[in-house]
């Protein structure tokens, strides 16, 4: 990263601070403390008069004083992390070119959304909707009872979900989609919404884990030899939740990634 100034909005300071475990024979360094020491000496001479003593005296004095200074160590961690990591040469910088399990660093616009904070708000904008259809006619009375029971049932499927935010960095080419926890973004989700659209401007850069890739012909990939022993309702679950991954998980042709940090250079 060199010289170069970044505006973090996310880190994973658990995962990072794992492979700084790794990286460094020491461990996981939480605390620094650096001491300077200053001396200063003072030489006093005393002169003997050459007739009676030849020669003289020599006092000699010094004084010394010590700074200690105390520093959070955790939090140059993550910069020095990926600092090593990439100095090792651990880090792809190709998503294309990447294997399952490998560091990637891919770069693109970013998108975030918070389902928790769309848990909150879904009913009472789902009510705003329906208030504002129009009621004079059977027709219009019909089309509102059925609206009416198609976003509850879809208020009802936000607010039994993980209060999870999700994220999608993508470019002209590839996308990479992935979950972060909330308790690590350097600012609330809600701050992404009341400023931006569906884009967060700039160019964003993602370290992540690469933990899927995108499927092949336009389906699934399912593992045939583990549909052997799974029982029925195991297969009902995972028929439930990949259709519940279409409709709001990863999309077929995206990456996967758990992101380490999200990032972007100041200018």
């Amino acid at each position: 990263m060199g010289n170069s100034l970044y505006d973090f909005i996310y880190i994973n300071h658990e995962a990072l601070s794992l492979y700084n475990a790794q990286l460094d024979k020491d461990g996981l360094l939480t605390h620094q403390v650096i001491t300077k020491s200053v001396s200063d000496q003072q030489k006093n001479q005393l002169g003997a008069s050459a007739k009676i003593i030849s020669g003289g005296l020599e006092n000699q004095s010094s004084v010394s004083e010590s700074m200690q200074s105390n520093f959070d160590a955790s939090r140059a961690m993550p910069l020095n992390v990926i600092r090593e990591l990439n100095r090792l040469g651990l880090i792809q910088k190709d998503i294309e070119k990447a294997k399952l399990g490998q560091i990637v660093l891919f770069s693109g616009r970013l998108q975030i959304v918070d389902y928790a904070l769309m848990a909150s708000l879904i009913r009472p904008a789902m009510h705003m909707h329906i208030h504002e259809m129009p009621s004079k006619t059977p027709n219009d009375k019909i089309n509102k009872k059925s609206k009416q029971a198609e976003l509850d049932t879809f208020a009802n499927l936000i607010e039994q979900m993980p209060k999870l935010v999700q994220f999608r960095l993508f470019d002209d080419n590839n996308s990479a989609w992935g979950t972060i926890s909330a308790g690590n973004l350097m600012v609330h989700s809600l701050d992404f919404v009341m400023k931006h659209s569906i884009t967060i401007p700039g160019q964003w850069h993602i370290l992540a884990v690469l933990d899927a890739v995108p499927d092949k012909d336009d389906e699934a990939e399912i593992d045939s030899a583990a549909l052997k022993y799974m029982t029925q309702m195991e297969s009902g679950y995972v028929e439930a939740f990949m259709h519940l991954r279409g409709m709001m998980g990863r999309r077929l042709k995206e990456y996967g990634v758990s992101p380490l940090a999200i990032f972007r250079k100041v200018e």
